[in-house]
Parts: C-alpha cells; sequence; structure tokens
C-alpha cells in the first residue's frame, strides 16, 4: 500500500542518495578546487541533512501520529505534502549545484546580474517556498485529523509489532501484563503474546520489567529503572545555562551554574526507596484469576 509513509521514506532514500555522490566526488582533487567553498558544497550538506533527516521525519510523522493521537491524518492530504515538499526541495537546491560551478561562493549574500547566477537564484528561491508549502500542508494534515481525522484502532496499518497492540493512544502503562515473543513477526504469529493464566508478568511494583538471557530471550530477574524525575531536565538547563554564561565570558555566572548542577546531580544520586505504583487494572484483573471460594 503506497501510503504517504512509504512516499517520505523513498524520498530520504533518493535525496540520500543524490547527497551521498555529490559529496563523493568532492574527493576528486581537481574537482573540489573547482567546487570547493561555493554553493555546491551548500547543496550537497542540505541533500544530506534534508534527506537525512527531514524527510524520515515526516515519514514517522505519518506513521506513528495514529498510534500517538489515536486519529489518522488524511493520505490525500498527506501526499499533497509530500509531493510539494519533494518537488521543492529539488527545484530549490539541486540549482544550487549549477550555481556553486559557476563560482558562487558561501557566506555571500549579494551578487552581480553579470555572473550569471540571477535565474539559477530565482528557481532556489520558488522552490524554497513550495517546499514551505508542503510543510504547512502537513501541519494543517495533523490540526485537522485532530478534530476530524478517522478513528485509528490499535493497528491501522496492520504491523506485525507489539507496540500496534496496545491502544491508540496508549495507556500510560502500555501493557499490564508484559509481552512474550516467539518470532520476529510478534502480531502475525500464532503465539499469544499476552497469555499469563498465573498472573506472573504483573510487574507492578514501580518501573519494573523483565530481564532477560542475552540470546534466547528467557526471563531471568526484575529489573526496577529510575522513578520519575524533574531532576534530569533541571541537569540539562542548568548545564546549558552554564555554556551560555561562559560564551558570555561570564565566569561568575557559569560558577553559580555549575553548582546547581552539581547539587542537582547529588540529589538526583541520592539512594531512595524505590516507588510503588499499582496500575490501575491490575487488581481487577488478579480478582478475575482468583479461583471462586
Amino acid at each position: 500500500m503506497r501510503t504517504t509513509s512509504l512516499l517520505f521514506a523513498l524520498g530520504f532514500i533518493a535525496t540520500f542518495v543524490i547527497g551521498g555522490l555529490s559529496g563523493v566526488v568532492t574527493a576528486v582533487i581537481p574537482f573540489d578546487w573547482q567546487v570547493h567553498d561555493t554553493y555546491f558544497v551548500v547543496a550537497h550538506l542540505h541533500y544530506v541533512l534534508i534527506g537525512a533527516n527531514v524527510f524520515p521525519v515526516f515519514a514517522g510523522f505519518y506513521y506513528w501520529l495514529p498510534k500517538i493521537t489515536g486519529r489518522m491524518l488524511d493520505e490525500r492530504l498527506g501526499k499533497w505534502s509530500f509531493w510539494a515538499m519533494f518537488a521543492g526541495f529539488n527545484v530549490g537546491f539541486f540549482p544550487m549545484h549549477l550555481s556553486g560551478l559557476l563560482g558562487m561562493r558561501r557566506r555571500m549574500y549579494t551578487f552581480e546580474a553579470s555572473d550569471g547566477i540571477t535565474g539559477l537564484n530565482a528557481v532556489t528561491t520558488a522552490g524554497a517556498f513550495v517546499l514551505g508549502l508542503g510543510i504547512l500542508l502537513s501541519l494543517i494534515n495533523f490540526l485537522l485529523s485532530l478534530r476530524r481525522g478517522r478513528i485509528a484502532g490499535n493497528n491501522p496499518w496492520n504491523a506485525d509489532s507489539l507496540e500496534w497492540a496496545t491502544t491508540s493512544p496508549p495507556k500510560a502503562h502500555a501493557f499490564t501484563h508484559l509481552p512474550t515473543v516467539a518470532t520476529l513477526h510478534a502480531l502475525w504469529d500464532d503465539h499469544d503474546e499476552f497469555h499469563d493464566p498465573e498472573g506472573a508478568r504483573v510487574l507492578d511494583d514501580g518501573r519494573q520489567t523483565l530481564s532477560t538471557t542475552a540470546f534466547e530471550a528467557e526471563a531471568e530477574s526484575v529489573s526496577s529503572g529510575e522513578p520519575e524525575s524533574v531532576m534530569p531536565l533541571l541537569m540539562a538547563l542548568a548545564l546549558t545555562a552554564t555554556l551560555a554564561a561562559l560564551l558570555a565570558q561570564s565566569l561568575s555566572l557559569a560558577g553559580v551554574f555549575t553548582a546547581f548542577a552539581v547539587a542537582v546531580a547529588a540529589v538526583w544520586s541520592w539512594p531512595h526507596e524505590p516507588e510503588r505504583a499499582e496500575h490501575p487494572d491490575t487488581h481487577e484483573e488478579r480478582r478475575k484469576m482468583e479461583p471462586a471460594r
């Protein structure tokens, strides 16, 4: 099925291959002499960066958003978005290869008409606007889907991995019974991943999961994760503020933020009692599994 997500994935392959090949040729020294520090390098860089990051992100956006929000994005509007982005990107960045070969330098914003690159730059500008229009269409698609999107269901793509066995959107704890996997295609085989008649795989004492052997994936122990905490966020903000203070050449502020980061690290690392949090449906399921008296 040719979905919007697949189109963005194919667009990623196409743009990334072009960007990779245009980078390989710069290893040829005479060619590099011609294009070094020109817009040819800018074009190569954007084919790699946008090809490897933007198009895959949009592929994931259209693939995963139904699981996150519980509603489907509009496929027709999504395909319009893809073709506008794909066409706009190539119209915008491919001419940069040519303007770079003609000698257009990087990091300069004014050029004479006599340089012969005005037409190429005009095409590049038009392509950039089309690319922006395509991104806007996806944003509109997202906003419309939140209100009028078709209900996604658990597995709208008939995918084979376990995350599509949860509700859309998923519960906070995902699975009450930790699943077991027998094949690479968990949802396509006959194995019941959630069969647990004795409730042996209900780990409700905080953030727990099974620890398994490396090769056979057989359960061997219960592993407890870290409790939810705001400390990692505070640590990130403190380190960011420290670096910003250093860039501003304010050693006093950098020292204050560093001390704050050390204090946050100490609180974060301090021994604590493991949290205990019962899943909301655990007691009910256990009651159903108990034999009648």
